[in-house]
Formats: structure tokens, C-alpha cells, sequence
């Protein structure tokens, strides 16, 4: 029994400095990667420094902030600093990680993602569920990959850990199940074949 006990506490001690070793590696780079074809990349919050160098690095001519218009943050301020100077597009776009959207404000969030100049940088704190969410419906969306090849978007490799009961961020994954379903059946409505069933 005390055998078990201890393979059990070093599983768990393993577990738990994979994990942080994961979260160190993702803070680290600041959680930057391309979404599609030197159009479209996500990240996690990145300091003034780190996103001057990835915007002159990777030529990218707009940000889309999902964390909202915080102008009395230092964060928001040195954003907004660095784009001025590079003369990049910024937009404000505010989501939660653990708020379901509506179609509508996906469909929303699609229209300014067409719109803004490319290449394109989504971000929101973490580069994990939100930044997830709008890289799926992207890739879903504008650039008509399957929907299993855009959920790849809301993975652990980037960070986004569903099934952490204090994570909670599940919503992310519901709310792309839901655009997916409805574009479903506005198609079949369109083509006159019977409405996909949702689960």
C-alpha cells in the first residue's frame, strides 16, 4: 500500500512539473504561432519588446486584442504604443474564456478578422482559449478548412486545457461546436437537404 501511495505522489509530482514546464515553455515564447499561411498568427500577451520584434519580424500589419479596451492598463498603453510607432491596425474585440458566445458574435468576430489587414496577429492573455477559439473560426470560416482540422486550434499544445476542472474554459470549445452546428444547418437549409441534428 505505501508503495502505491508513493508511485501515486511521484505520477502526480511528474504530472505537475511536466505541466509547469509546459506553462514556463508557453510564457516564455510568449505561446506564438502561425494559424494560416503567413496570414494569420496567435499569441499570448506580448511584452512591448516581444511584439515589436514579431511584428517586424513577421511583417504583420494588424492586432486584434481579445481582452477587450483597457486603456488604464500598462499592457493595453504599450500595445497600443508599439502599433502607433510600427503603424500597425489595432482592434479591440472583448471575450471571456469561460462565457459561451452567441453565433452572432462569432460571426461578428469572423467579419473583423476578414477585414483586418494581413498578416493578421490574434491575442488575448494567455494565447490559449480565447486566441484558440478565433483561430479555429478563422481557419473554419474564412478559410473553409474541415471543422476537425480548425478545432486543432483549441488544443493542449497551445495551452487550452479543458478538462482542468478549475480551467473552466470549456466554453471555448462549446461555443465553436455551436458555429459549426449552425453553419451546418444554414447550408442544408440552403440546399434544401434535411437540418443537421445537433448533439
Amino acid at each position: 500500500m505505501n508503495e502505491l501511495k508513493r508511485w501515486i505522489k511521484g505520477l502526480v509530482l511528474a504530472l505537475l512539473l511536466a505541466l509547469g514546464g509546459a506553462y514556463g515553455w508557453i510564457t516564455w515564447t510568449g505561446n506564438f504561432h502561425p494559424v494560416y499561411d503567413h496570414q494569420v498568427y496567435r499569441s499570448a500577451q506580448l511584452s512591448d519588446n516581444q511584439l515589436r520584434e514579431k511584428i517586424e519580424q513577421y511583417g504583420i500589419r494588424s492586432v486584434l486584442n481579445l481582452r477587450g479596451r483597457k486603456p488604464d492598463e500598462r499592457w493595453y498603453r504599450d500595445e497600443m504604443a508599439v502599433g502607433r510607432e510600427l503603424n500597425v491596425a489595432h482592434a479591440d474585440y472583448k471575450l471571456s474564456a469561460r462565457k459561451e458566445l452567441s453565433v452572432k458574435q462569432m460571426a461578428e468576430l469572423v467579419t473583423l478578422m476578414r477585414k483586418l489587414p494581413k498578416p493578421l496577429l490574434v491575442h488575448c492573455q494567455g494565447g490559449a482559449d480565447r486566441s484558440g477559439l478565433a483561430s479555429a473560426l478563422y481557419l473554419y470560416a474564412v478559410q473553409q478548412d474541415s471543422a476537425e482540422k480548425a478545432a486543432d486550434q483549441l488544443s493542449v499544445r497551445f495551452g487550452h486545457v479543458p478538462y482542468l476542472f478549475w480551467a473552466d474554459v470549456e466554453a471555448m470549445d462549446k461555443s465553436f461546436r455551436k458555429f459549426v452546428q449552425a453553419r451546418t444547418r444554414g447550408a442544408a437549409v440552403e440546399s434544401g437537404a434535411p437540418p443537421a441534428l445537433g448533439r
